[in-house]
């Protein structure tokens, strides 16, 4: 049983073969979930936006969270404890399982797309112009770690140990990044894309989704980001030497893949613009559609499953 989480502009009841529409009481675009059991669900979003699920996402509430920056992406770190991050290098803390939320002292006011933390103490952010932030004391104090003025775009990392950090994004310097050492140096590799998306079973193997293309441009003029992208693929990589080399798998279709997540070594969905979603059942040696019209309009930008029947798609 799988769940798409939209926001209240679609406001007809739907179900599918395999997904079944949700409608909770929002009009900004969500931007990504947790799942913390069965029954408790937790999506951010943008202006502020998080809401809650006590029921396994048949009703929803609204939790205040004191700021009207966009949320790009939360992570828990048990049943209580979780943070998320946003625009103007916003870090919010909760500690009772999202029902209220403070704001953690940021040493930067650059948008930082991604956090994840290994324990209760140590966790990294990530986000615009290569900033990747670090805490080893729960968010109470937060280092910059890794940051410069080029053009660059963290997207989402995944925190394997507390040595072992992997980075999706894009930048003049590569679209993947990795520390083997908490942190203290990082190493870059160019897959020729963008990576959006990024996730590991274990030390070795692991996924990254995002497009390839013939040419990539980013400018910034005033604040304001201008990319220009031609002959875009959806494409998803993968590794099995813990990040040294990469596979590309590039698709037909001329759609972003947003992110990606496997259940088992062989389970795994993808998901991106336009209703994109895929899934394979070999490791990602085949992919399969699951692609709904009604759903074309919609951008998805995260999927996350709580077992291997029950997932969310926001």
């Amino acid at each position: 049983l799988y769940f798409l989480l939209l926001t209240s502009t679609i406001s007809l009841s739907a179900q599918d073969d395999d997904w079944i529409q949700q409608s909770p009481p929002n009009t900004n675009t969500l931007c990504d979930v947790e799942i913390l059991s069965l029954d408790v669900i937790v999506a951010v979003g943008e202006n502020g936006t998080i809401m809650k699920s006590l029921d396994g996402g048949q009703t929803w509430q609204k939790k205040k969270s004191t700021i009207y920056n966009n949320l790009y992406c939360v992570d828990f770190i048990n049943s209580s404890t979780g943070f998320a991050v946003g625009t103007g290098g916003t870090i919010l803390k909760t500690t009772d399982s999202g029902e209220t939320w403070i704001s953690q002292t940021s040493p930067t006011g650059i948008p930082l797309y991604s956090v994840c933390f290994v324990n209760p103490e140590i966790g990294w952010a990530s986000g615009y112009n290569r900033t990747v932030l670090k805490t080893t004391d729960g968010g109470i104090t937060w280092i910059n770690q890794y940051s410069t003025s080029a053009l660059t775009f963290l997207e989402e990392l995944t925190a394997i140990n507390q040595q072992k950090v992997m980075i999706a994004g894009w930048g003049s310097e590569g679209d993947f990044y990795k520390t083997a050492d908490g942190g203290l140096n990082w190493t870059g590799a160019d897959l020729q894309g963008w990576c959006k998306g990024v996730d590991f079973i274990n030390e070795s193997t692991g996924w990254m989704a995002g497009i390839t293309a013939s040419y990539i441009s980013v400018t910034e003029s005033w604040g304001d980001i201008y990319k220009t992208i031609l002959g875009k693929k959806a494409t998803i990589w993968k590794t099995t030497n813990g990040g040294e080399t990469w596979t590309p798998f590039i698709f037909e279709f001329e759609k972003w893949l947003n992110d990606i997540t496997f259940i088992d070594s062989n389970s795994g969905f993808a998901v991106g613009e336009k209703g994109l979603i895929i899934y394979t059942t070999d490791g990602g040696l085949n992919w399969f559609s699951k692609n709904d019209p009604k759903y074309s309009t919609i951008s998805f930008n995260t999927i996350s499953f709580e077992s291997p029947t029950t997932g969310y798609v926001v």
